[in-house]
């Protein structure tokens, strides 16, 4: 990276997406300085602090000034994920002439909330999932730029997928309205017709109701692990179903993708703009979300479309099917660090002039 000095502030430790993007991050661009966040007082996730060195510092909750000022020392650009835990860090790091980049998640940017917050030189869009909003309302005090998050292609072997047998949804943890749609994927089961074999991933409990429910469907398997690595969970399974309610960065897609799975995901902004049309279902109605930025919808599947397509997949000839795994090894390759770290490393540069 010549010669710049390159910081990570805030990475988690944690499994969870933001765990997964900042750690995968520090692999590939290996910054000068790393701070992690650790937040497990408040959402009382695991650490693994054994995915950075031993002497990496951290700090709990909400940083101070002066660490903030004495993580900044002696760097050229910070690369923060999503939130700096104190929006001072961005006032801070001007003063003391240290570029910052916000690689924010749209559904979570607090500026439209508090204007008064200090910006970064840069916020970084994960998709292009309302973009153009931020463009309009930011794009005069900072700028306002697009990279996707990039997918680790070397964790994640790609399989040739034939067949599609065995379909998996990843719920994660509990999330705000049902985010990845896990609801709509237990009401569909009912009525898949095909002996498609179903695993559900989940880090919490899916309560009792859905237990004695899916216990009457023997073809489905629930999965209630903190899996330590997540590649791990990619390494079976021919079809991704994740009816995913609203978002933008969904990291699940592109690390199923990477694998040569074939997703199924709702027909509505972004995925529509780059996945195959096979792999998309029609949406049947959407409800205004509250949430910190404006305009955002959760969308919903009618769950009897969702076994359908479910069902159309399985008893797709191999040909369809292994060109529809081919679509995801093109679009993994796409948006891997392979692909992409240039395009980071230039970002970095550019705002330096």
């Amino acid at each position: 990276m010549s010669n710049i000095r390159c910081g990570l502030w805030g990475a988690r430790a944690d499994n969870s997406g933001l765990g997964t993007l900042t750690w995968e991050f520090y692999k590939h661009i290996q910054p000068d300085k790393t701070m992690i966040a650790d937040i497990s007082q408040s959402n009382g996730k695991e650490n693994f602090l054994d995915r950075y060195p031993a002497n990496t510092p951290l700090f709990q909750l909400v940083p101070d000034e002066e660490l903030m000022r004495e993580f900044l020392k002696d760097l050229d650009v910070v690369y923060v994920a999503e939130n700096p835990y104190n929006y001072d860090f961005f006032r801070v790091a001007r003063e003391m002439g240290v570029k910052t980049i916000l690689h924010y998640m749209y559904e979570f940017l607090d500026y439209f909330e508090h204007p008064e917050y200090p910006l970064p030189d840069v916020l970084l869009a994960p998709s292009t999932w309302h973009l153009e909003k931020v463009k309009e309302k930011f794009g005069k005090d900072c700028l306002v730029d697009y990279i996707p998050v990039p997918v680790n292609r070397e964790v994640i072997a790609r399989r040739k997928i034939k067949k599609a047998r065995t379909f998996v949804h990843i719920a994660g943890y509990d999330l705000y309205e049902d985010r990845n749609g896990t609801q709509i994927m237990i009401d569909a089961i009912p009525y898949i017709t095909q002996k498609a074999k179903i695993v559900i991933y989940t880090q919490h409990p899916l309560g009792e109701d859905v237990t004695k429910l899916l216990q009457n469907f023997k073809h489905v398997t629930i999965i209630e692990k903190n899996v330590t690595n997540y590649w791990e969970l990619y390494q079976t399974g021919d079809v991704m179903v994740m009816p995913r309610r609203y978002g933008g960065l969904c990291l699940p897609l592109n690390e199923a993708m990477a694998a040569g799975m074939i997703p199924i995901m709702p027909n509505i902004d972004p995925q529509v703009q780059f996945l195959h049309n096979q792999t998309l279902t029609p949406v049947r109605g959407r409800k205004p979300l509250p949430a910190k930025a404006p305009g955002i919808f959760a969308y919903d599947i009618d769950p009897q479309s969702l076994a359908y397509h479910i069902d159309l997949l399985f008893v797709g000839d191999h040909g369809k099917i292994e060109s529809l795994s081919d679509y995801s090894d093109s679009y993994a390759q796409v948006i891997s660090w392979d692909s992409l770290k240039d395009f980071y490393l230039a970002l970095f540069e550019n705002i330096l002039k």
